[in-house]
């Protein structure tokens, strides 16, 4: 049984992402602690720290879950921290690739500085400036910290038979994750199909 729950968002999504996913848990992981994090959080600031603050809340036999660009930072931490994860869910993940704008990591920083004090969108902005860089320092984690522990991908069934389902299916399979993808769903699964993603970690964590 999992000792604890984190979710991590997507990009510009909120931390109370989590709560309909979590109600709809409940049967399958009891009363648990669970712990959210969101946009207002600055988690799509710098991956490292990002992946620190996540760990900081988790035991042994934790169950982490990420959305979207939020996928990226939980594999991040489970690769880090692999003794403090039970299991890991990606949720329509954002995938993780070595491919560059152009822009340098210190150009996009800067310019990401520049976008965050302008409201919701600037920050929005600010973070997918980001999703490249994040991309890329994932993909140099899995090289850096091959081992991952139990992985479990969803992904939405509008994405079936695009590029991204694709890719979907070709990460799952390079990480060695079970694959799943979810029948009359879109990609805002948490908020949109709890009961549907419910259903499916429930029988992967029992």
């Amino acid at each position: 049984m999992a000792t604890r729950l984190s979710y991590v968002a997507g990009l510009g999504r909120p931390a109370s992402d989590a709560e309909p996913l979590v109600r709809a848990l409940a049967p399958a992981i009891g009363d648990i602690p669970v712990a959210a994090f969101g946009t207002a959080d600055g988690i799509f600031d710098d991956l490292a720290a990002a992946s620190d603050v996540v760990a900081a809340g988790l035991e042994p036999g934790s169950v982490l879950i990420g959305h979207s660009m939020g996928g990226l930072i939980a594999e991040v931490t489970a690769r880090r921290y692999p003794q403090r994860v039970g299991g890991l869910v990606l949720l329509d993940s954002s995938i993780a690739r070595l491919r560059s704008d152009g822009l340098s990591d210190a150009a996009r920083v800067r310019a990401a500085e520049w976008l965050e004090p302008a409201g919701r969108i600037g920050k929005a902005l600010a973070g997918n400036l980001n999703y490249r860089r994040y991309a890329r320092l994932t993909y140099a984690a899995r090289q850096r910290f091959p081992r991952l522990g139990r992985t479990l991908v969803i992904t939405a069934d509008t994405q079936r038979g695009t590029r991204w389902g694709m890719q979907q299916t070709a990460m799952a399979r390079s990480i060695g994750a079970e694959h799943v993808i979810l029948s009359g769903t879109s990609h805002l699964l948490a908020t949109k199909y709890p009961e549907q993603v419910a259903e499916v970690i429930g029988k992967w964590l029992a």
